[in-house]
């Protein structure tokens, strides 16, 4: 370890404090961010805690660590930071990122953090000054994945108002101008895979997961989980294919029935489909592109949750796709839009590949840089080789 940074109890470096309730009902509309375990969860007019803050998942997603700007309100299913001790606040968002969150966990069923045991937690700490530094290489890293976010969703809803500008008219089946069509008229649909715990081992291969579908309709790779049991072969995700979400656990249907389109990975030469997926095809001559459009239009989404299911998890009545019906354009202007849309498409799949690529650096280099193994050329008395 360097000799100008300490080994420190976690509770002399900062001060946790669990969070507050704010039951869904009692929100009010405003800009202040509610952050939940697994991150930023909704708004409400009113903060609880100044920014800039640390919040971190103390029930059921353990570990979770939100860094935020700007005032907010931590929900009771959290703990934030209360007092920083002088210690810079990013750089103490990436230290509580490293530390193991399970060790502390001493709940039975339902997981849970407790705050005294992680207080009393061994931690490396250096310098303010150093501490700033690590912030900002971990902050650059960050900012080259947010970029490549902002990217990829703009692309999407770019495509997605290509495609309604170029057919308005696709859901007036009273026009008479194009055929109606089913959707499994131009498409096949193949149901993801059911499988064991102990599946879910390391392999060359992983699930796409419910995770992997954003709220934003967005594809998350963090989603994946790596998988070693059997499949079928319609069930392989390959690179450019759609994957629909048929269940979800959010309360208000915000995932299910959203469409994502896979890009190849760097660390899983093969994807499959879990059973919280369909993975949608294209029936012959008709674009991938004009079936992306179809599925990630906001009429489909409605008429999904309208499908939807269930008290606590929803799942998808396979009927939606036998009873969605659409005006089916010639095949010129399929062409046109599919030529149109293919390399706005390309880019956002090439955007997904580089978060991959930089989370995947950030994580090899947050616990080095975070505990002192790993040091930059600025930090003083810095030894490359330490």
């Amino acid at each position: 370890m360097p000799e100008d940074w300490r080994v420190a109890p976690l509770g002399d470096v900062l001060t946790l404090q669990r969070g507050f309730d704010l039951p869904s009902q009692d929100r009010l509309p405003g800009e202040v961010a509610v952050v939940s375990s697994s991150g930023i969860s909704g708004t409400h007019s009113e903060a609880k805690v100044s920014g800039p803050g640390v919040v971190v998942g103390r029930f059921g997603t353990l570990g979770t660590v939100t860094y935020i700007t700007d005032d907010f309100w931590p929900l009771n299913t959290t703990l934030y930071v209360r007092d920083f001790k002088g210690n810079d606040p990013r750089f103490v968002s990436f230290l509580l990122q490293t530390l193991d969150y399970e060790a502390h966990n001493d709940k039975t069923t339902v997981p849970g953090v407790n705050r005294n045991h992680l207080h009393q937690t061994l931690v490396r700490v250096p310098p303010v000054s150093e501490q700033r530094e690590v912030a900002d290489a971990l902050d650059a890293i960050e900012s080259k994945i947010s970029v490549e976010a902002r990217l990829a969703r703009q692309l999407r809803a770019l495509v997605i108002a290509l495609f309604e500008r170029r057919f308005p008219q696709l859901d007036d089946e009273t026009s008479g101008a194009w055929p109606i069509v089913s959707l499994t008229s131009i498409a096949t649909f193949a149901r993801g895979v059911s499988y064991r715990s102990d599946e879910l081992r390391p392999a060359d291969r992983a699930l796409v997961t419910l995770k992997c579908f954003g709220r934003d309709g967005m594809y998350q790779t963090d989603g994946l989980k790596p998988f070693a049991g059997p499949y079928k072969a319609s069930q392989e995700v390959r690179p450019g294919d759609l994957v629909v979400a048929q269940t979800d656990i959010t309360q208000a249907g915000d995932v299910i029935g959203r469409v994502v389109q896979i890009p190849a990975h760097r660390d899983y030469p093969t994807l499959v489909a879990s059973l919280d997926a369909v993975v949608v095809r294209p029936a012959t001559a008709i674009p991938n592109e004009f079936l992306f459009g179809v599925l990630a239009r906001e009429s489909f989404r409605d008429l999904a949750r309208g499908y939807a299911n269930g008290s606590t998890v929803l799942h998808l009545d396979g009927r939606l796709f036998t009873d969605y019906a659409l005006q089916l354009p010639p095949s010129e202007l399929l062409s046109r839009f599919a030529d149109e849309a293919r390399p706005l498409l390309a880019r956002a799949a090439d955007a997904c590949q580089q978060i991959d690529a930089m989370d995947a650096l950030r994580r090899l280099l947050l616990p080095s840089l975070a505990t002192g193994t790993l040091r930059l050329s600025g930090a003083a008395g810095a030894d490359p080789g330490s």
